[in-house]
């Protein structure tokens, strides 16, 4: 399991070094481009059901007060994201964009061109107002919406 760390903030004198920080987190998002086994192979379909959910590809929320937290320790707030590089909170709602894909004209080639790979949407803008909210990958793409 991925561990929590808590980074210092004016209300939250607890301190630790960018490098002991680093080491304790993943990146925000699943390890795959489409929860393919094996990852990143022409033609190769993803799982279903995506084993890499239960801790990847989703956003977990963490009580502030609290110190040492695991992954699991914390609540599974939404799923359904591939990579999310950029996230806030505003106006009780998350936001969240994320990179849906890679690639397409590479992993399929018999379905896309790389100018629809340049093209078409990749990182969709989501909102989430509640926990529990499910944003679809990797079984779903704003990709095959665009014809």
């Amino acid at each position: 399991m991925t561990d929590c760390t808590r980074w210092a903030s004016r209300s939250n004198p607890h301190r630790m070094s960018a490098a002991s920080a680093a080491s304790q987190i993943r990146g925000p998002g699943a390890p795959s481009n489409a929860c393919q086994s094996p990852d990143r192979r022409k033609e190769v379909p993803g799982q279903d059901p995506c084993p890499l959910l239960a801790e990847h590809g989703g956003i977990w929320k963490f009580d502030e007060n609290k110190l040492d937290q695991k992954q699991e320790d914390g609540v599974h707030f939404a799923t359904g994201l591939r990579q999310m590089p950029a996230i806030a909170w505003h106006d009780g709602g998350l936001y969240i964009v994320m990179n849906s894909r890679d690639q397409l004209n590479v992993f399929w080639p018999a379905l896309f061109t790389a100018q629809d790979n340049a093209e078409r949407p990749a990182e969709p803008m989501f909102r989430a107002d509640k926990a529990g909210v499910n944003f679809g990958w990797p079984y779903c793409s704003q990709v095959s919406a665009q014809v």
